[in-house]
């Protein structure tokens, strides 16, 4: 309930003066770190982690944030999450060996192996990451050792009953 009412967000989320990539940070990690939310289905296969269109898609139907303002912060921040352990990447054996092992036939397999090398060219050339393994990013909660933060101040919307975090100025 802490997350949700914008008490506490990852120590990296709240280290910024910008109110955008504060919200869209605080989102973002409640996405991961919330208890739904970070897996998603392509041709009946499930795979736990979201690629960065699907966070982009969760975020927006989410918040209701404008795509472009998620777009303005996201890759910085999926980096900064990577970088202090907040999520990882899914590795690519794991992937293939999700798809290989279905039922599935050779044609759906292939429609998903050419979405998972779409989500990893996307992770490279938005600079997230610099060889992806597969653009599928999770969050592990034991390896999962970032710090967060007791926010010493938050906002309450009253239309939509939604809390926000907000910068310490």
């Amino acid at each position: 309930h802490l997350l949700d009412s914008a008490l506490v967000t990852a120590a990296p989320v709240y280290d910024t003066d910008d109110r955008e990539e504060l919200l869209v940070g605080h989102a973002l990690y409640k996405l991961f770190a919330g208890s739904a939310g970070q897996s998603f289905s392509k041709n009946r296969l499930k795979f736990d982690g979201l690629t960065r269109g699907k966070i982009v898609d969760r975020l927006e139907s989410r918040t209701g944030y404008d795509r472009h303002v998620i777009d303005a912060h996201l890759d910085d921040l999926l980096q900064t999450f990577l970088d202090v352990g907040i999520i990882t990447e899914v590795p690519w054996d794991e992937i293939r060996d999700k798809i290989q092992s279905s039922n599935q036939g050779e044609d759906v397999k292939d429609d998903t192996f050419d979405f998972i090398e779409s989500a990893r060219e996307t992770a490279m050339d938005h600079d997230i990451v610099e060889d992806a393994e597969s653009g599928v990013f999770t969050r592990i909660p034991r390896v999962d050792d970032s710090d967060i933060v007791l926010l010493p101040e938050a906002s309450f919307c009253g239309e939509c009953y939604r809390s926000y975090p907000v910068t310490a100025d």
